[in-house]
């Protein structure tokens, strides 16, 4: 006697028997993601540099200025999707730019960006961009870091608040 089999087309499935195994991944997410991970993604096509750099944006937008209200981002970068777009661009023709493609970054707030407004604390230089990276911005944005913003970091460890002068009665820790 010769065995039946059944052939079904590709695609055809019989009602009530067929459990779908594979489901849509998960959609990324910023908490507790690795610079790895994010690599992942991108390779994956499952993450995009825009994608990434909304959420940190929107993040900054939830956490710092409205939520918890930090307030320890000076400013977000307006170039920052403009440049995320030319990451994604240039990964599509050629791979990761360098080993910080698309890193987020926030850098500290006097230091100068060619993208960014310096203003080191004065309303007279409000506006003032010139045009030119601080060292360490040179450095690393040839590896690919999106620059999101500047961030409120002390120029001191010994400072406590941004009125402290170098009175020392009022200077934290012992005298």
């Amino acid at each position: 006697m010769g065995t039946l089999r059944l052939v079904f087309p590709a695609g055809l499935a019989l009602l009530g028997s067929v459990t779908p195994t594979a489901q849509a991944p998960a959609p990324f997410r910023l908490e507790e993601t690795s610079i790895a991970q994010s690599e992942t993604a991108f390779r994956a096509g499952s993450l995009t540099c825009r994608s990434l750099v909304e959420q940190y944006l929107a993040r900054i937008e939830a956490d710092d200025k409205k939520g918890a209200a930090l307030n320890a981002i000076v400013m977000t970068n307006p170039a920052a999707l403009k440049a995320a777009d030319d990451l994604d661009r240039r990964f599509r023709q050629s791979g990761p730019v360098g080993s910080m493609h698309c890193v987020p970054i926030l850098v500290k707030a006097n230091y100068e960006t060619i993208d960014m407004t310096t203003t080191a604390g004065s309303s007279s230089l409000q506006g003032m961009i010139d045009g030119t990276d601080a060292f360490i911005d040179k450095r690393v944005r040839p590896d690919g870091p999106n620059m999101v913003g500047k961030s409120h970091m002390r120029a001191s460890p010994t400072c406590t608040s941004r009125t402290t002068n170098h009175d020392p009665p009022r200077r934290a820790g012992p005298a």
